[in-house]
C-alpha cells in the first residue's frame, strides 16, 4: 500500500495555552502541523511557507485584521479550507464568517471527536469541490478550444455561455451576451427567402429532443456580416430527466457551400464550353463556304453589272452583297470568340491584350446591351497583362453582364454603358466598366462580393459572380473596387498589375498620359 502524507494545519490562535493544546491534539490525530500563528500577517506568512492543507482559524485574533478578514485572505490567495474557532457565537459574527464559505464552524472549548470530524469534512470536501473545479475548468478549456461554436442556455432560452468560436461567429463577447435571450444574439434567416428560421433551441427545449436546423440557413452577425450555417440544438436534462437548459452547437459551412458552389459551376461552364466549342466548330465549316461562295459572288457581280449596263438595281445588289459579307465575318469573329470562352480552365498564363478580350467580351454580352443601353468604349494606351485569357474573359464578361443587368429594357436610348481602359499609376492596365443603371444600396454594398448574395431578382443570378471575378483577380495579382449611388448608376473598377520582367513586354511610353479615374458615363456618346 502507498503510504499518504498526514494532511498538514495550520492553527491561527492568539492564547498560546489554547493552541498548544490543539496542535498536542492534532498530533495525536496523525495530522501534521504547519505552525502557530497569532496574527494575520504570521498567518499569511507561513500559509506561503508552508502550503497547509487547512487551517484552524480563531475569529478574534490580534492585529487590526481579524480572524474572518485574514480567512477570506487565505482563501483567494491560497485555496485553503477554513474551519473557525471561537468562543462567541453570535448572528454578525456568524454572517460576516458565512461571506468567507468557511468549511466548519466550531464552539469553544472543542471536543477531540468533533474536531476530527470537522477536519476529515473539510479535507474531503476541499478535495471533491477542488476536483470539481478541475473539471469544470478542463471542459471549459475544451470547448473554448474547439472549432464549432457552442452557446448554452438556461430553461427560458438565455444565453449562460459562449465559447471562443461563437463568439467570432456572431460577434457578441460572451460577457455582454450572458443573460439575453438567444433569439437576439443568434439571429438566423433562409438564405433565399430571407425570411426568420425558427429558433432550434425554442424546439429543442419543448420536444426535449435534438433539433437540426433547416438548410440553407444564415447567420447575421452583429455588424450584419452573414455565415452560411449548420448546426444542431439539444436539450439539457439532469438525472431525473428535467430539463435544465439546452446546448446550441454550429458551425461555418460558407466555405463548403462555395467549394460545392465552385465545382457545379464548373462542372456546367465545362459543358457549356464544350457545346460553344462543339457549335463553333459545326458554324465554321458551313460558314467557310458561305464566305468563299460570297468573295466568288463579289468577284463576278461587277462584270455582270458592266455587261448589263447601268442599273439601280445592281448598284443596290452589291450593297446587299457586301452586308451579307460582313454579317458573315461577324459570324466568323462570334464563333472565335466562342473558341476563347469554351477554353478548359486551365492555368496556363501568357500575355494578353485586355483591348482585344474586351472586345470579344462586348460582342458576347451585345445581346444584352442592345435593349437596355447605349456604348461607348474609351480604350486609352492599355499594356498586355500576365494571365489566363478564358479567366479574366469570365471576370470581364461578368461585370459588363452584371451592367446591362441593373438598366431595364426599352429605354436603351437614355442609359449608356461605358467601358475606359488605360494604363494604371503602377504601370499596369486598368479597366473601368460604368453604368448609369439602378445603383446599388450603401447598406448593401459591403456584402457584394460575398458569396451567394445577390441584389438581383430570384432566378437571375446565383450571387458567385462578383465572389469569383475577385478570387480570379486576386490570383492575378489584381484588384476589383465597386462605387455605387441609388439612381445614379455604378462604377466597377479592375486593375491588373504590371507583368513580370521575364514576359518580355516593353516598358509603356512615358509621354502616354494615359492613367483615368473612374469617369462618368457619358450621355449620348456613340459606340
Amino acid at each position: 500500500m502507498i503510504p499518504t502524507t498526514p494532511a498538514s494545519i495550520l492553527i491561527v490562535e492568539d492564547e498560546r495555552i489554547v493552541a498548544t493544546d490543539l496542535q498536542q491534539t492534532l498530533t495525536g490525530f496523525g495530522y501534521g502541523t504547519a505552525g502557530i500563528a497569532s496574527s494575520c500577517e504570521e498567518a499569511l506568512a507561513r500559509a506561503e511557507e508552508q502550503g497547509p492543507d487547512l487551517v484552524l482559524m480563531d475569529v478574534r485574533i490580534k492585529g487590526d485584521v481579524d480572524g474572518v478578514a485574514a480567512a477570506e485572505l487565505l482563501r483567494t490567495r491560497f485555496d485553503i479550507p477554513v474551519v473557525y474557532l471561537t468562543a462567541y457565537a453570535d448572528e454578525r459574527t456568524i454572517g460576516r464568517a458565512k461571506i468567507t464559505e468557511p468549511y466548519g464552524y466550531l464552539l469553544k472549548p472543542v471536543r477531540p471527536e468533533e474536531l476530527r470530524s470537522a477536519i476529515e469534512v473539510s479535507l474531503h470536501k476541499h478535495g471533491m469541490e477542488k476536483k470539481l473545479r478541475d473539471r469544470e475548468r478542463w471542459f471549459s478549456t475544451m470547448l473554448r478550444s474547439i472549432g464549432d461554436g457552442v452557446i448554452a442556455t438556461d430553461n427560458d432560452g438565455r444565453v449562460t455561455f459562449m465559447n471562443t468560436m461563437a463568439e467570432k461567429l456572431t460577434g457578441w463577447p460572451a460577457p455582454e451576451a450572458t443573460g439575453r435571450p438567444l433569439s437576439e444574439v443568434f439571429e438566423i434567416v433562409h438564405e433565399a427567402t430571407r425570411q426568420p428560421v425558427s429558433n432550434p433551441v425554442t424546439r429543442a427545449l419543448l420536444d426535449r429532443a435534438v433539433v437540426a436546423l433547416e438548410q440553407d440557413t444564415t447567420l447575421i452577425r452583429r455588424d450584419g456580416a452573414e455565415a452560411a450555417i449548420d448546426d444542431s440544438a439539444a436539450p439539457i436534462v439532469d438525472d431525473k430527466v428535467k430539463v435544465l437548459g439546452a446546448v446550441l452547437v454550429f458551425r461555418d459551412v460558407s466555405e463548403k457551400k462555395q467549394l460545392q458552389a465552385n465545382l457545379i459551376l464548373s462542372d456546367r461552364m465545362a459543358s457549356v464550353g464544350m457545346l460553344a466549342s462543339g457549335v463553333a466548330h459545326e458554324i465554321n465549316n458551313p460558314l467557310a463556304s458561305v464566305m468563299a461562295n460570297l468573295d466568288l459572288v463579289a468577284m463576278k457581280v461587277p462584270q455582270l453589272a458592266a455587261a448589263a449596263g447601268s442599273n439601280p438595281d445592281w448598284e443596290e445588289t452589291v450593297q446587299e452583297l457586301d452586308d451579307a459579307r460582313v454579317a458573315a465575318e461577324r459570324i466568323r469573329k462570334i464563333t472565335l470568340d466562342l473558341r476563347t470562352f469554351s477554353r478548359s480552365p486551365d492555368d496556363r498564363m501568357s500575355l494578353v491584350d485586355l483591348q482585344q478580350l474586351l472586345e470579344s467580351t462586348l460582342r458576347m454580352a451585345w445581346n444584352e446591351i442592345r435593349h437596355r443601353a447605349r456604348l461607348s468604349k474609351q480604350f486609352g494606351v492599355t499594356p498586355l497583362v500576365w494571365g489566363n485569357e478564358s479567366r479574366l474573359g469570365q471576370v470581364f464578361l461578368n461585370v459588363i453582364v452584371n451592367a446591362a443587368q441593373a438598366i431595364k429594357e426599352g429605354r436603351h436610348d437614355q442609359n449608356d454603358i461605358t467601358v475606359v481602359t488605360g494604363t494604371s499609376e503602377q504601370g499596369g492596365a486598368f479597366v473601368v466598366v460604368s453604368d448609369t443603371g439602378a445603383g446599388i444600396p450603401a447598406t448593401v454594398q459591403s456584402r457584394l462580393f460575398q458569396p451567394f448574395f445577390t441584389t438581383k431578382k430570384p432566378g437571375i443570378g446565383t450571387g458567385l459572380g462578383l465572389a469569383l471575378s475577385r478570387r480570379i483577380l486576386a490570383e492575378h495579382g489584381g484588384t476589383i473596387a465597386i462605387r455605387s449611388e441609388v439612381g445614379k448608376g455604378t462604377q466597377v473598377r479592375i486593375v491588373l498589375p504590371r507583368p513580370p520582367d521575364d514576359a518580355g513586354v516593353g516598358a509603356v511610353p512615358e509621354d502616354d498620359d494615359t492613367t483615368l479615374e473612374l469617369p462618368a458615363p457619358k450621355r449620348g456618346s456613340k459606340s
